[in-house]
């Protein structure tokens, strides 16, 4: 095909700024035809005078083909012979490194299409063509070569084993290359791209030899600071790979600390070279701590990059929600880097050399010092937090004085350690520092002259208040209720006035959690805030103040929340009304707005407060929470200069060197938020749901807190008659998929425990045939896969780099799948309960898995959950479990006195539930459970805190064993001892046993309890007022009135005693 010169032209019009004619071109260029479209854009490639048009051209060819490759497939040879032999002749002729550039990228998405289902290149003439640029002493033909190779690393496809070595040697030469460092830098680029994609240990340790010449060319590219590409690659090698440069850390360590500590150099250099090494703490946290001189200097060069500020004297009067600080300023980007090293090298790692430093920071009179001091300490709280809080008080007494520092920018940093300490200090710092941390935040409050530092300590108070203590918060209600009082009503009439809103949204925010926290006891101060607060729901309906109203509105509902229906009426209606006329549309919302998140957890509440009144309003609630809780996310591969790929709006994933996945992350967190709503709705309105629960049950995967929803939904549909059946035989297989395809612990353990729940719900007949058959087998997979996980766990302490940290790292995840099983286990529990003896044969299927779980060399977790799930098939088969004792009841016998409280309390709950419920084949074995149970009851230890649940069952066993097994045992040698154990405190499932077993030797008078002349009698009143005051048989109406009894007859006949 000739070149084409209106179809150039129409390249050109593409270009174009005039809309009208780029959009005309735009639809021209979609009206050709694919078969005339390609070779048209060649010829432009080849031909066209205009570079611009040349890169364009290429660039669609390249688009074309990946969104049409199945068109070109279709093509004849002929064609798809043309497009081949003219894009490689192009590449050989083109002068310009702009559009040899994008031609490369062209070839290289032409060549992904020959490579076929077995992985074999039906295009051998681009590897010829590769071998053939590659040696070429032509630099521009190197370009080519490696620019090709980085964009399709595995173009070699099933003969790459063959030509493994000479890929390495084309890689090392041209990185080896110092004459040209731009050839040097795209073979660490094409290098990159091949380890990345290659995911194999074997392939990747072969290559471990070419790290040195990496290093080497990122010294280059430190030294010429004019292409920051080999440490972009670098930071992708620490990230996915990091233990192939653990040879050559130490050197590369010296390199980049070197770089990061020198003042004079770029921003973008020091700080990649700052990401290098904390992307290798991230990702190889154990080999790090054991190169501690590397974390040694490079603490100092954090912090001395978050020294690198500026004082500038409009900085405290900002009073806007934009921040205006710079996330790639060098402080910023140090600070979070601090944050980052902590989290991944922990306290043990970290917190030496902050204390080391931070002090003489602190004592410095530039303020810039004591700012990044303070920050710094924020900043590492979280990661150091255990060792942090054996320091705490002198931290905290340390931190105290700046507060009332003269410079702004210091206070604000105090303010900023407060709220952090707050948070990652929970209840422990609020108890014991409310006295000196709440007046001064209090105080700062009143600094009108800077705003941001008024902000700042709003968010501070907000911050500790969130998890204070209310009997704390009580004290300092009325001074704290006073002050966010004041600063109300002034910021107020400065939105009016001038439009600030900053402090404003910190004031209200904090009010919002006093008024959580405080609950009843912020009655008093209703009227102080709810007259403003309508207010600016009514009057902030401008876009600039939609996050100001959001806020404003969660605000509202969380006093109505606090002060309860009775008060909160008053002000309902119109709340109510006003939230409707946003909820109708007649203020305009857009998909992000923050409003959206606010309004749907304000109906909640709100919901909470109206109860069954708010029926009413669901109708209007409920289309705009379906459509969130139901949006699905957009996603979409985009080009590397799409205009899209530069979102904020978006997330993205690097596919390749040209390309990125995408998924609009705009809405998810309402989709969150929403479904949480609809578990709200379901859980407070019963049958008042019921309208919605078929909808509501079939919009939505089962994840998160649709899965949460279940058993409200299925609770909801029991009103509305044949609907339940319906709604369950598609939930069912729901929660069937996400067992099996639910990658997160978390996120399992609640898909298990929802469906425990429906069938406790449901009841028997619920789950049949082969329904029980898949669930039999999806319980199998889980415990075969947490056995494959512990395996897997148990090699890593083997790793070269295991240290303490690394352990507790593997002990989290343990506990993390110790969850998975027990909420299988607890599954095991209702479906015992629910079917009984029915379901044997379905347990007989998964006996060798618990059998295998409750052996002794099992860790405790995986024994205690197996010993609960026997307990179960005692409990509730009866004499029928008597056949499978040769599976537990050793276990049980040696548990009773395991070094484990939680194997203690479960075994010992077995023991008692085989006096209660087991047959008489268990007769001979039960007096073997009383001398541990005795020694567990009669330890030193036994009434310490971490021991009393275990202790308690230990008791409650042996008294079930006297009820039920009396002919067993010397019931009165346990009767001598039995008041020295009382009271108990901590089991109310095992209370009423104790106590009804007192109430029944007091009741008949017994004379070993009763003593002597009744000397006993005080003793059995104390254990009677404990139980009482510690409200342990609460739910035990039955057993605490027996009690009330015995105690009135006591007062009666020896009022003595009363």
């Amino acid at each position: 095909m000739e070149y084409n010169k209106s179809f150039d032209d129409l390249l050109s019009n593409l270009m174009l700024a005039d809309n009208d004619i780029r959009n005309a071109a735009e639809q021209q260029y979609s009206n050709f035809p694919f078969s005339t479209k390609l070779p048209m854009l060649i010829q432009s490639i080849r031909n066209s005078p205009n570079i611009e048009n040349r890169q364009l051209a290429a660039v669609l060819f390249r688009k074309v083909l990946n969104d049409k490759n199945d068109e070109y497939r279709k093509l004849d040879e002929s064609s798809q012979q043309y497009c081949k032999t003219e894009l490689l002749t192009a590449l050989q002729s083109e002068e310009s490194d702009l559009v040899r550039r994008k031609v490369c990228d062209a070839v290289a998405e032409l060549a992904r299409l020959y490579v076929d289902d077995d992985n074999q290149n039906l295009w051998p003439e681009i590897l010829q063509f590769l071998f053939q640029f590659a040696n070429s002493p032509n630099l521009s033909h190197k370009e080519v070569a490696l620019q090709i190779f980085r964009n399709f690393p595995t173009i070699f496809g099933n003969q790459q084993t063959h030509y493994l070595e000479v890929i390495k040697r084309m890689l090392f030469q041209c990185m080896s290359d110092t004459t040209n460092h731009k050839i040097a830098y795209l073979a660490v680029d094409a290098t990159t791209a091949f380890l990345m994609v290659n995911d194999n240990d074997q392939l990747r340790r072969h290559f471990q030899d070419m790290v040195p010449p990496i290093l080497t060319v990122v010294q280059m590219c430190l030294a010429k600071t004019d292409d920051d590409s080999p440490l972009k690659n670098l930071i992708e090698i620490a990230e996915a790979i990091p233990k192939i440069i653990r040879p050559h850390l130490n050197d590369l360590a010296v390199e980049l600390i070197k770089n990061i500590s020198n003042s004079q150099a770029e921003s973008n250099y020091r700080q990649l070279s700052l990401e290098v090494l904390v992307t290798l703490a991230e990702s190889a946290p154990a080999m790090m701590r054991k190169h501690g001189q590397i974390i040694i200097q490079l603490i100092p060069q954090c912090l001395s990059m978050m020294i690198d500020l500026e004082d500038d004297p409009e900085w405290s009067a900002w009073d806007n929600s934009d921040d205006p600080e710079d996330s790639d300023s060098n402080p910023i980007v140090a600070e979070f880097a601090l944050d980052r090293l902590a989290m991944a090298l922990g306290g043990k790692a970290i917190l030496p050399h902050i204390v080391s430093v931070v002090p003489q920071m602190l004592q410095n009179g530039d303020w810039r010092y004591k700012y990044a001091g303070l920050m710094a300490i924020s900043a590492v709280a979280d990661g150091c937090q255990k060792q942090m809080m054996q320091l705490l008080t002198n931290v905290v007494m340390t931190i105290l004085p700046f507060l009332k520092d003269e410079h702004p920018r210091v206070r604000y940093a105090a303010c900023n350690a407060i709220g952090q300490m707050s948070t990652d200090f929970a209840e422990y710092f609020q108890k014991k520092f409310h006295d000196k941390v709440l007046p001064q935040l209090l105080d700062l409050m009143d600094d009108i002259a800077n705003p941001r530092v008024q902000a700042h300590a709003c968010a501070a108070l907000y911050h500790f208040c969130d998890d204070c203590p209310s009997h704390i918060l009580k004290i300092y209600l009325e001074p704290i209720a006073i002050k966010l009082k004041a600063l109300l009503q002034s910021k107020l009439q400065e939105l009016m006035q001038q439009g600030t809103k900053n402090v404003l949204e910190q004031a209200i925010t904090a009010i919002s959690t006093v008024a959580q926290r405080a609950e009843g006891n912020f009655l008093p101060y209703y009227d102080h805030f709810m007259p403003s607060l309508k207010f600016i729901i009514q009057s902030a309906t401008t876009p600039e103040y939609r996050l100001l109203r959001g806020k404003t509105i969660e605000c509202v509902s969380f006093i109505g929340l606090a002060v309860g229906t009775d008060k909160f009426l008053y002000d309902a209606n119109d709340v109510m009304q006003l939230l409707l006329k946003t909820q109708t549309g007649d203020i305009e919302m857009t998909d992000d707005d923050p409003q959206v998140s606010y309004m749907m957890t304000a109906w909640a509440r709100i919901c909470k407060i109206l109860g069954k009144q708010f029926v009413q309003y669901l109708p209007v609630v409920m289309p705009p929470l379906i459509k969130a809780a139901s949006a699905k996310p957009e996603v979409a591969i985009f080009d590397e200069d799409d205009e899209k790929a530069q979102d904020d709006g978006w997330e993205f994933v690097k596919i390749g060197e040209q390309q990125k996945f995408g998924i609009k992350t705009a809405g998810l967190d309402d989709k969150g938020t929403a479904c949480q709503m609809l578990v709200c709705y379901a859980k407070e309105l019963k049958d008042g749901f019921v309208d919605y629960v078929e909808e509501v049950s079939s919009m939505t995967r089962v994840r998160g807190a649709a899965i949460e929803s279940l058993p409200y939904l299925i609770e909801s549909a029991k009103f509305k008659g044949g609907l339940v059946t319906q709604i369950w035989q598609f939930v069912l297989e729901e929660i069937f998929q996400a067992i099996k395809m639910e990658p997160e612990p978390e996120m399992l353990a609640n898909v298990l425990d929802s469906f425990a729940k429906c069938i406790e719900s449901l009841g028997k007949g619920c789950v049949n045939g082969k329904d029980m058959e898949k669930l039999t087998e999806i319980i199998h997979e889980q415990i075969k896969k947490l056995q494959t996980n512990a395996q897997l766990r148990q090699e890593l302490r083997g790793d070269e780099d295991y240290d303490e940290e690394v352990e507790e790292n593997l002990q989290e995840e343990n506990e993390c799948d110790s969850e998975v099983l027990g909420k299988v286990t607890d599954l095991i529990h209702v479906l015992f309960k629910t079917y009984g003896q029915e379901f044997l044969p379905v347990f007989d299927k998964l006996l060798p898995d618990f059998a295998g779980l409750i052996t002794p060399d099992r860790n405790w977790q995986e024994r205690q959950w197996a010993i609960c799930a026997f307990d179960d098939l005692i409990e509730y088969t009866g004499n029928a479990s008597f056949a499978y004792h040769g599976y537990f009841l050793e276990q049980y016998i040696n548990s009773i006195t395991d070094v484990h409280c939680e194997i203690r309390q479960s075994a010992s709950y077995g023991c008692g539930i085989i006096a209660q419920f087991g047959g008489e084949e268990y007769s001979k074995f039960i007096p073997e459970f009383v001398p541990p149970l005795l020694k567990v009851i009669t330890d030193a230890s036994a009434k310490e805190i971490e021991n009393l649940t275990a202790t308690e069952n230990a008791i409650s066993a042996i008294v079930k064993i006297c009820v039920y097994r009396s002919n067993l045992i010397d019931v009165n040698l346990i009767l001598a001892q039995f008041l020295n154990w009382l009271p108990i405190t901590e089991d109310e499932l095992e209370a009423p046993h104790i106590y009804g077993f007192l109430c029944n030797l007091v009741e008949s008078n017994n004379e070993i309890i009763l003593g002597k002349d009744n000397c006993n009698l005080p003793r059995i009143l104390s254990i009677f007022a404990s139980a009482f005051i510690t409200g342990i048989l609460a739910d035990d109406v039955n057993t605490k009135t027996r009690m009330e009894t015995i105690v009135n007859q006591i007062k009666v006949t020896w009022p003595s005693l009363a």
